[in-house]
Order: C-alpha cells, then structure tokens, then sequence
C-alpha cells in the first residue's frame, strides 16, 4: 500500500485576515518542498474539496454549519449570530475562505480514515489539518471545523474499534478530549505546555480512562520529548493492541514559536513520529 500527501487547491492562496496569527502561507510551501525534495512522487499528493454539510454535521450543529458557510458568503454575520457561533470575533475572523479552507482540511481527514479502512492507503498526511480546538456549534482558538473529531468519528463508523489519538501541540487538543472523553473505542494522549491557553489538559484529567495528559513545562526540549515518548506514550500505546492510529502534531512546539515557549527542534518531531509509526508495523 502506497502513503499519501493530502492538500488541497484553496490553500494556494488562502490566509487569515493582516495581523492574526496565520496570517501567512503555510500549508502550500510546505507541499512544494516536499515535492522538490523528492519525498514523495505527484501521483502519491491528492488534492481535496471541501466537506459536504452532510460530513461536518456528523459533529458540528447544522445551524453552525449553516452560519459559517453564509459568513463566507455574504463576508459578514448578524451579530448576534457572531456572539452565538463565536464567528467573526477575537482569533476567528470572517475571512474570505472562512468555510471553504476548513471544509476543506475536514474532508482531507475524513478521506483519510476512508482510504486506510478501504485499505488503499497505510499512511496519510493532512497537512492542513489539525484543528482540534473546534467545538460542535462556535468556532474556538482559530479553529472553525474540528476535523479531528471528524476523522475519530468517520473512523468508528467505518468499526475501528481501537484507535490512539496523540496530540503533540503547544495547546492542549480540548475539542476532541471534551467529545470522546470515556469514549471505550478511542484513547487520547496529549503533550503540551503546562498553563498555556486554553489551560485544560491537567494531569488529573487522567482520572478519566482513555486519557493520558502531559503537561510540560516551558524550555522542553528535544531529549526531554524523546524520554516522554520513549517511557510514557510507547509503553501505554503498546497495550493497547491499536487498530488506527491519529497524530496531530502542530508545528507551534518548535523553538522560537511565537504561540509557545517550548524548544523543540524538526529532529524532536521527526522522531518521535517516526517512534509513533512503528506502532503501526
């Protein structure tokens, strides 16, 4: 079975409004390197368009769904629907692909899941996915979709029955914990730094059954990421016999990161990946 790179054509030229934070071009660049390095070849990259509303209610309230999709219609929301849904303020702005660009990153992932059950895949990257913040019915910490959620869903839908979620990501992944929280078919590990926004994530969170949180403390660094993964997430995911494993490793954990005071290097994520994929041989 081949591995797949999944993108999109909207993240061509699609950004956040001047000034917030992804107010930059990030997936796109991230595809053509690949490509120039030779990675992967063309025909492994699979373009995706966005996610019908009948996939994103799966999770997200229709009346949501239906207001983010007109905000990026009509450029613009009453607001009270921006106070109801959380569109359109603070770190969500109206932008002009507020419902395309997400759409789009929750079919990726949601195809993901249907490609390796289908087994015409083993491996999948979205690599505009991630948003793990979203809730069903407002938009949270820049994420308006929660394609994690989404992707977990699909997944015991289609009879995963063991599935590991690990989260690697200076922000703790508050959406999908709060969603599948003594879930028995999904268990969650999440890393990430201790009292940064949105401060969930405790340890004792690990009173609930399917959850293992590790708060880390600011300055973590490359063979601190290493010993955790080496003595506290392989040892608990190698009990669990996985059927489908999910990473969402977001790039804030790397040094110099504005959104984060942790001090990882690409080789700290590149191994503790590449450990996490061993699982699945």
């Amino acid at each position: 079975m081949q591995n797949f790179l999944f993108t999109g054509d909207i993240f061509k030229g699609s950004r956040y409004e001047k000034g917030h934070p992804l107010d930059m071009d990030r997936v796109w660049p991230s595809v053509e390197l690949i490509q120039l390095m030779g990675w992967i070849d063309n025909e492994q990259i699979i373009k995706n368009d966005p996610a019908e509303i009948n996939e994103l209610i799966k999770f997200h309230d229709l009346d949501y769904v239906q207001a983010l999709k007109k905000a990026e219609e009509n450029q613009h929301l009453p607001e009270n629907l921006k106070r109801k849904f959380n569109i359109g303020i603070g770190n969500n702005p109206i932008f002009s692909e507020v419902f395309s660009r997400p759409a789009t990153a929750a079919r990726a992932s949601i195809r993901a899941v249907e490609m390796i059950s289908n087994k015409k895949a083993k491996k999948i990257l979205n690599i505009s996915g991630g948003t793990h913040h979203g809730r069903k019915s407002q938009a949270y910490g820049f994420c308006f979709l929660n394609d994690c959620v989404l992707a977990i869903l699909k997944a015991i839908e289609l009879g995963f029955q063991r599935i590991l979620y690990v989260d690697i990501d200076a922000h703790h992944c508050d959406g999908v914990q709060d969603t599948f929280a003594n879930n028995k078919n999904v268990s969650i590990i999440s890393i990430h730094e201790k009292n940064r926004w949105p401060n969930t994530g405790l340890i004792e969170d690990c009173n609930i059954d399917n959850i293992i949180n590790f708060p880390v403390p600011e300055r973590f660094n490359d063979r601190e990421m290493d010993f955790l993964i080496t003595n506290g997430v392989l040892p608990f995911a190698k009990t669990n016999n996985l059927d489908l494993l999910i990473i969402q490793a977001g790039a804030d954990m790397l040094d110099g990161d504005p959104q984060s005071r942790i001090c990882l290097t690409n080789n700290a994520y590149w191994k503790a990946i590449n450990d996490l994929l061993s699982l699945c041989e």
